[in-house]
């Protein structure tokens, strides 16, 4: 008689099985969580960047004031460290609508023998990192009475007005205007020239 020999596995352990499941979907769990927060740190990473980007090319526009005995300018600089582009330029006296154009419009007539040494037309389009627009500049010998006389006038005319810059960068964003009043030319006439 021959004998047939079976062997029965081994029942399997019900508590073995539950834990490694448990252990399954903890790991599981673990690494959505470890997924979502991956997803967050790189939305941040992405808005930092995104920023950073904005920010690396931001113009900052300056109306820069000279008035010298010799000189006088006005001019728009770009201290930012992205282009600037320059959309309008309004100039207008404070409290009134403004007017776009060229400053040397508002400008009294100068001598017959006296020119601008620069003057803007009112388009300017992109002043580049550092770079400047000049809007009006005159220069004179002090030793002409004529001439100095000229550039009294200039001063009082310059002294009403007001300069608003309306700008934006390479995103196209939108800034604040820029403005600022030219009073600080009439610190240097008489009393009686500066309330007229």
């Amino acid at each position: 008689m021959s004998m047939d020999v079976f062997i029965v596995p081994p029942a399997p352990n019900d508590a073995v099985a539950a834990i490694t499941a448990v252990a399954n979907v903890l790991i599981a769990a673990a690494a959505l969580v470890v997924a979502v927060i991956s997803i967050r740190f790189t939305n941040a990473g992405i808005k930092s960047q995104r920023e950073h980007n904005f920010l690396s090319v931001r113009p900052i526009p300056f109306i820069a004031l000279a008035d010298f005995e010799n000189h006088i300018r006005v001019r728009i600089r770009n201290d930012g460290t992205g282009p600037l582009i320059v959309k309008s330029v309004s100039i207008r006296e404070p409290g009134k609508k403004s007017k776009h154009g060229e400053l040397v419009a508002y400008m009294p007539p100068l001598p017959a023998d006296m020119a601008w040494a620069n003057f803007s037309s009112g388009e300017i389009g992109s002043i580049p990192v550092g770079g400047e627009a000049i809007l009006l500049e005159l220069k004179l010998d002090e030793g002409k009475a004529t001439e100095v006389a000229a550039r009294d006038a200039c001063r009082q005319a310059l002294s009403k007005l007001e300069i608003g810059v309306t700008y934006s960068d390479v995103y196209n964003s939108e800034f604040p205007e820029k403005i600022r009043s030219l009073e600080w030319f009439g610190r240097r006439l008489a009393p009686s020239k500066a309330a007229q």
